[in-house]
C-alpha cells in the first residue's frame, strides 16, 4: 500500500493521513459534494470535483452493528482493527441502506498452519480433548460448530490431530519441511509465516503432544483410540464422517495444530449498483457517492465466504475501485488507457 501511495503521489494525488472522515457534504437535492475530515488541528472541508468514493472497510469492530446484523460473530475475536463502519454509516446517513441480512463473513485461520492443511479432515478436538464436529466440514464453516462451545474461554480455539504419514495418507500438498516453519521457535528463520501466530506441534507420543497442546492426555488418547476403531469399522458412529475420509492416527511422531478461528471480515455494506454508486431506498443512485470494498454490496452472495477462498476478494475490491474511479471521472466505464492482452500476458503466461 505504501508503494501504491507513493506512485499515486508521484502522479499528483494528495493523501491526508490521520484525518478520518466525519461527515459527507450534500446539497439541497441530496447530491454529495464533498466530505469533512478531522485531525488534531480541527476540521477540514474537502470539496469534491467529481464525487466521493468510500473505501473504509467492513464493520467487524463496530460491536453494535455486529450484534444486530451478525450475532453469530459476537463470540469470536477479530483479526482486523479500526474496522468500525465509519464509511458504511456515512453512506447510510446520506440516504443509502444496508444490504439485507444474512451478511457473509470470513472466519478462518491460515496462520497456525499452512492454508492447504485446512482442507484435510483431521480429527478435531475441543479443549477437553473430545471430538465435537464432523471433520469434513470445511474451514469457512468451522465456526458454525465452534459457536456451540459455550464453556470455552475463546470459542475459536480447537485442535486437529494427525500423524507423521499425513502426506501419503491424505495425498497432502504440504511437506513436513514446510510444516516445520509453523512450529513455534523450531527454526531460526521460518519462512512465509507470522511467527507470533504459528501454532503447530509435534511429539513422539500422544501423552507428550497432549502436554504441549494443554489438553487432558487421557481424553486425547481415548479420542484417538475411538477414531481408529471407527476407521477399522468403516463407520463413524459419533459424527458421520464418510468412510473414505476416516484415516487412522497410528504412526508417530504425532502432530497437533491449535487452530484459532477469528473474523477477518464481514463482507457486506451498503447497496450499490454496477458502477458502485450508493443506492437510496428507491434503488436510485445518490449523485456523487460511491462505495467500494467490504463496505459495499454483498459480493459473496451467501452466508459464508466460500466463493472468495484464496484471496479472490482482493480482485473484486480492486475491480470495484477501478470501476468507481472511472465512472466518477467520466460518467462511463471505458478506461482512457485500456489494457491490451499482448501487453499484460507476460504476467500470466509462462
Amino acid at each position: 500500500m505504501t508503494r501504491l501511495a507513493n506512485a499515486a503521489e508521484a502522479e499528483g494525488a494528495q493523501f491526508f493521513y490521520d484525518t478520518p472522515a466525519v461527515q459527507l457534504i450534500q446539497d439541497e437535492s441530496g447530491a454529495v459534494k464533498g466530505v469533512i475530515g478531522k485531525n488534531e488541528s480541527g476540521y477540514i472541508k474537502f470539496n469534491a470535483a467529481k464525487a466521493v468514493i468510500i473505501a473504509a472497510g467492513d464493520y467487524q469492530n463496530n460491536e453494535s452493528l455486529v450484534e444486530r446484523y451478525s450475532p453469530d460473530v459476537v463470540p469470536f475475536q477479530r483479526k482486523q482493527f479500526n474496522r468500525t463502519a465509519d464509511g458504511i454509516l456515512l453512506c447510510i446517513l446520506a440516504g443509502g441502506r444496508f444490504v439485507p441480512v444474512n451478511h457473509a463473513k470470513t472466519m478462518h485461520d491460515m496462520d497456525a498452519a499452512p492454508m492447504f492443511m485446512t482442507s484435510y479432515p483431521f480429527m478435531a478436538l475441543n479443549d477437553e480433548g473430545k471430538r465435537f464436529m464432523n471433520e469434513e466440514i470445511p474451514m469457512e464453516s468451522w465456526d458454525l460448530s465452534l459457536i456451540w462451545n459455550k464453556n470455552a474461554e475463546d470459542r475459536g480455539h480447537f485442535f486437529r490431530i494427525f500423524d507423521n504419514e499425513f502426506q501419503a495418507k491424505y495425498n497432502a500438498r504440504t511437506s513436513i519441511a514446510s510444516l516445520e516453519n509453523y512450529i513455534p521457535d523450531y527454526l531460526e528463520n521460518p519462512t512465509g509465516v507470522y511467527p507470533g501466530l504459528v501454532d503447530t506441534h509435534r511429539a513422539d507420543t500422544l501423552e507428550e503432544l497432549a502436554e504441549i497442546l494443554g489438553i487432558p492426555a487421557e481424553n486425547l488418547i481415548a479420542s484417538v483410540e475411538a477414531w481408529n476403531q471407527h476407521c477399522a469399522d468403516g463407520l463413524d458412529t459419533e459424527f458421520g464422517v464418510a468412510k473414505d475420509k476416516m484415516i487412522p492416527i497410528d504412526t508417530p511422531p504425532y502432530w497437533g495444530i491449535r487452530q484459532w478461528i477469528r473474523c477477518s471480515a464481514i463482507n457486506a455494506g451498503v447497496e450499490v449498483d454496477g458502477c458502485c454508486r450508493v443506492l437510496d431506498a428507491n434503488d436510485e443512485p445518490i449523485p456523487g457517492l460511491y462505495s467500494v470494498g467490504s463496505g459495499a454490496g454483498n459480493i459473496c452472495g451467501g452466508l459464508e465466504w466460500n466463493l472468495y477462498q484464496g484471496g479472490l476478494c482482493c480482485g473484486s475490491y480492486i475491480t470495484m475501485g477501478r470501476y468507481a474511479g472511472i465512472h466518477a471521472a467520466t460518467g462511463g466505464l471505458e478506461p482512457s488507457n485500456p489494457a491490451k492482452y499482448d501487453e499484460i500476458k507476460k504476467f500470466w503466461v509462462k
